[in-house]
């Protein structure tokens, strides 16, 4: 049995269905012995942001390679540090924001790449010129091919020795220990990214606008998703949502079939009672067999969460 495992579903918002739209949501996650990695991104829909679709989908297949990557050089540091006893570049609570900083750098950079590349292959078509006219008084690449790809994004990342999340606009991200505890992490939460405001992957300062989140003991699970649903399960203090992420992570360690055909068959009657709006989500966990001891009930005080805005004990 593979010691990480990982779900993906998402399904098109029912007010979408209504107005013969598409879904502009995507998902994806990557498991090894060495990382589990879960992705959502949500494009933003409006006739402004008319290639979200593929924005989005190029963002999550970004974002996978990007941390593998990324992982591959932490192993690599660490095994250097065995021989060397040099710590530099690898991650911990003192210097985790400067490497992630640096990582998103290197993810945004090639999303753009990736859509520039898409936009000159396929040029606006006789149904999008009119909306690209519309929001952009200047035909150039330059003026706003970013703009119509528009998406958020959101990474969860279970490793060896750590769990952390990255994120960019709407949408939450839950965090559940070991010992069964589930929260969003409060360096994750942005008030002003609700009510149809979010950032975005295209935003000319998104570099700026990243939340992040790092713990340095393993969690048993990590549950991403979209606004569509986090907005479905939004009364109760969000006590709803964590409790659906919970219920998830339960139901894919015990029957993963089971879990994924009631997924499915969820997400779509979710939409239509709640947001109505499309409906994305993905996880990592540890398979049941590996679950391993939080650190906090051995010894006190040594589990240890970190956000942009400082140190979260929860």
């Amino acid at each position: 049995m593979p010691k990480y495992n990982g779900f993906k579903a998402k399904c098109t918002g029912f007010s979408h269905i209504k107005s013969n739209t598409g879904c502009q949501d995507a998902v994806g996650y990557y498991c090894s012995e060495e990382v589990a990695i879960c992705v959502v991104s949500d494009g933003h829909g409006s006739d402004k942001y008319f290639r979200s679709d593929v924005g989005s989908g190029i963002a999550v297949e970004v974002a996978i390679e990007a941390v593998k990557e990324f992982i591959d050089r932490q192993n690599t540091y660490i095994g250097e540090q065995e021989k060397n006893g040099s710590p530099r570049h690898i991650l911990s609570s003192t210097n985790y924001t400067k490497l992630f900083n640096d990582l998103v750098g290197y993810i945004v950079s090639q999303w753009i790449d990736r859509i520039e590349t898409h936009w000159k292959t396929n040029p606006c078509s006789d149904s999008e010129k009119p909306l690209y006219d519309k929001h952009f008084t200047d035909s150039s690449i330059e003026a706003g091919f970013t703009k119509i790809y528009g998406a958020t994004l959101i990474i969860g990342v279970i490793a060896k020795n750590s769990g952390f999340i990255i994120q960019i606009g709407d949408g939450a991200a839950c965090i559940i220990k070991q010992n069964g505890h589930r929260l969003v992490p409060k360096g994750l939460i942005d008030e002003d990214q609700y009510g149809g405001r979010t950032n975005s992957l295209s935003s000319s300062n998104c570099l700026s606008r990243f939340r992040f989140y790092y713990a340095k003991t393993i969690p048993k699970a990590i549950i991403v998703a979209s606004d569509g649903v986090v907005d479905s399960y939004g009364r109760n203090d969000g006590k709803d949502y964590l409790s659906f992420c919970a219920k998830l992570a339960d139901l894919y360690s015990d029957n993963y079939e089971q879990a994924q055909g009631l997924l499915d068959d969820w997400l779509p009657q979710l939409s239509e009672k709640g947001s109505q709006d499309d409906m994305s989500v993905a996880g990592v966990f540890l398979s049941p067999k590996t679950n391993e001891p939080d650190a906090s009930s051995v010894l006190e005080g040594n589990n240890e969460e970190h956000d942009q805005a400082g140190i979260a004990k929860t």
